[in-house]
């Protein structure tokens, strides 16, 4: 559903996906959809209607676009499958599989791709897909990882930590917090990191919002107190 906040209603009310949806990004005015039917689906805003759809190999669990924008890569983090289209024109460039149930999110920086996986392993890559490091962030499932400045902010999954790394070095820093249980979801925007958190059934989901400028600033400073 497309939402304004000046309406009592969905503006737009998007059926196509047969199976519940994953991902969602939005570029140049299009909203994109990743589905647990194998499909991407490409979406005018605007108009809300469906422009084009995209057939993956799997389950659709991430969505991210090279650094230009001009290619949308689609993947399952299970199999590790990865599929790149021209998404304007709709043809596939490639399809590769990376390391199988090791990827589940995908970042563009620096001109590389970044994933991080279900062993709790950072990799960075080339965006044609060459493998270049490897370094282990956790000791469980991530759920993914947040560049900030010269920092790379990595989220587990069991083990609920939110951990701090000085990224040329690959060195650890320090745990923003105590575990805080399982990590549910992550998201950024607006400058802000949000973390969704629970201990269990019958606890209370707890959300928490960390604010990139200030996860900047504090690194810097530790970064300066380890280094004395």
């Amino acid at each position: 559903m497309l939402w304004d906040r000046g309406q009592d209603g969905p503006t737009h009310v998007l059926k196509g996906h047969t199976d519940h949806i994953r991902p969602l990004e939005v570029r140049d005015g299009f909203l994109f959809s990743g589905a647990a039917d194998n499909t991407v689906r490409i979406w005018n805003i605007a108009s809300g209607e469906c422009v084009r759809f995209l057939n993956h190999t799997n389950y659709i669990s991430i969505l991210t676009f090279s650094p230009d924008n001009a290619l949308l890569r689609a993947g399952c983090g299970a199999s590790g499958q990865v599929s790149t289209w021209n998404w304007r024109t709709g043809i596939l460039v490639a399809e590769r599989l990376t390391h199988a149930r090791q990827t589940q999110l995908y970042t563009n920086y620096d001109g590389h791709m970044i994933t991080s996986g279900l062993d709790g392993c950072v990799r960075i890559w080339e965006q044609d897909g060459t493998l270049l490091e490897t370094f282990t962030a956790h000791d469980a499932p991530m759920r993914g990882q947040v560049m900030v400045g010269r920092f790379i902010v990595t989220i587990g999954t069991k083990d609920g930590r939110i951990k701090l790394w000085d990224w040329a070095s690959k060195t650890y820093l320090t745990d923003l917090q105590e575990p805080v249980g399982l990590i549910a979801n992550v998201a950024t925007g607006y400058g802000k990191l949000v973390v969704s958190s629970w201990k269990g059934s019958s606890e209370l989901h707890q959300i928490q919002i960390w604010d990139l400028d200030e996860i900047e600033k504090f690194a810097s400073r530790y970064l300066m107190h380890v280094d004395q």
